[in-house]
């Protein structure tokens, strides 16, 4: 079994980034591979006219190897819209398509594309798709298999990439104990962790009317049009009795939940850009999201990340605003101490 750690996840990708950075703008590209299942209904990539021969009862589709393309395929009219099942194949490989039954439309007037035709092989498993392995008969298979290709434009490439890790947005509905920083922490990046989960339904098992949700170290907070960052320092919780210890006498660390949204109006270099909210909570605000970042790179599941650079380079007022907050950071600072 291989261990990857974050730390090995972050090398990589600055290696790749470094190696886009290096590419010429006539080389560079981004490849498109397979997205969606053969009988995805949202799959729709029409391939232009296709070879026809018409009849008034049938459709023969020729002019291509059709191996590995079920008979369950169906192909559109691009003018109407209409969409036709193919009843049958022909040849072996199959280089024919034959779809039975007259459409709406006369076949010899219509334009036809394949629908759902978004890729040429089939996995054994859809879901678990198979792992590269580096070899150099993967790298032809890739190609072969390959749907497109998106030119990188060199001249805007910091503005086309970006580092990103997953989102997890504050929980407005109060319900979530976040994960404090600790130094200690070799699952830092990844709660809710095993363990935090574990953790939370042994609590919530025997606190049916005081239940929480395991949460993340860091957090998005939206806002109007407007997307801040935090990590969170401090969450509050302390070490007491245990409530359903007869004997009160194990002692347990208390959750405590967030209750109080991150504020980036209460962070100020006066206080290390740290809002200490009423719930107990200790927020340090990173850094806030641009337009550009948002239309581009924020999605359902992930969230961009970027390391500030000299205001002379980018004065926009995100990354000013950034560089800031780490050039005031203080190395070795001690900002929480927790005693148990």
């Amino acid at each position: 079994m291989a261990i990857v750690t974050d730390k090995m996840r972050r090398l990589q990708a600055e290696i790749f980034l470094a190696a886009l950075a290096g590419a010429s703008t006539q080389n560079l590209y981004f490849f498109f591979g397979k997205s969606k299942t053969w009988v995805d209904p949202d799959a729709n990539i029409g391939v232009g006219n296709l070879s026809l021969l018409a009849s008034s009862t049938n459709l023969t589709i020729g002019g291509g190897n059709f191996n590995g393309i079920p008979e369950s395929s169906t192909i559109k009219n691009l003018d109407t819209g209409e969409v036709r099942q193919v009843a049958q194949f022909t040849g072996v490989p199959p280089t024919q398509a034959v779809v039975n039954a007259p459409p709406s439309v006369p076949w010899s007037t219509s334009n036809w594309a394949w629908k759902d035709a978004n890729k040429g092989k089939v996995w054994k498993d859809d879901t678990n798709p198979p792992v590269p392995n580096g070899s150099q008969y993967n790298q032809y298979e890739n190609d072969i298999a390959m749907l497109a290709l998106k030119k990188i434009n060199q001249s805007t490439l910091n503005d086309s990439i970006s580092y990103v890790v997953r989102r997890f947005d504050w929980d407005t509905t109060g319900q979530t104990m976040y994960s404090m920083y600790r130094d200690n922490d070799g699952s830092l990046l990844s709660h809710p962790a095993q363990e935090d989960v574990d953790e939370q339904d042994r609590w919530n098992s025997q606190n049916p009317s005081n239940t929480y949700v395991a949460g993340s170290s860091y957090v998005l907070v939206h806002t109007g049009s407007n997307y801040y960052v935090f990590k969170c320092l401090d969450n509050g919780s302390r070490i007491g009795f245990d409530p359903n210890d007869p004997l009160n006498q194990r002692r347990i660390l208390l959750p405590n939940k967030s209750t109080v949204v991150p504020d980036k109006t209460q962070c100020t270099s006066a206080n290390d850009y740290i809002h200490t909210a009423s719930d107990g909570y200790k927020w340090k605000f990173l850094y806030s999201l641009s337009a550009d970042q948002v239309l581009k790179f924020l999605t359902d599941n992930w969230m961009p990340a970027k390391l500030a650079v000299d205001p002379m380079i980018d004065p926009s007022s995100q990354n000013v605003e950034q560089w800031q907050i780490q050039q005031n950071a203080k190395p070795g600072a001690i900002d929480i101490i927790r005693l148990t």
